[in-house]
């Protein structure tokens, strides 16, 4: 048995737990999806419907930012 001590690295992740990651994206990407195929079937009803649907960031891109603030807390939480 060896009396060597894991590298600072190697001991934060494995105190992150990186295979709890994904019970922190999967709900992240249900949403996505769910907005997506809300937003793919919305019918607007007047021109100010129209102009209030056109988005300014797009799905894909809020879901990353999402589910990246979501690893990070989930990170933070393993770490604590």
């Amino acid at each position: 048995a060896s009396n060597e001590r894991p590298s600072n690295l190697k001991v934060w992740v494995l105190a992150s737990r990186p295979h709890t990651l994904t019970a922190s994206i999967a709900p992240v990407l249900v949403g996505a999806a769910l907005t997506s195929f809300h937003d793919r079937n919305y019918v607007p009803v007047s021109s100010a419907d129209e102009e209030a649907t056109e988005s300014v960031i797009s799905i894909s891109v809020l879901a990353i930012l999402w589910a990246s603030f979501a690893c990070l807390i989930q990170l933070g939480t393993n770490l604590h």
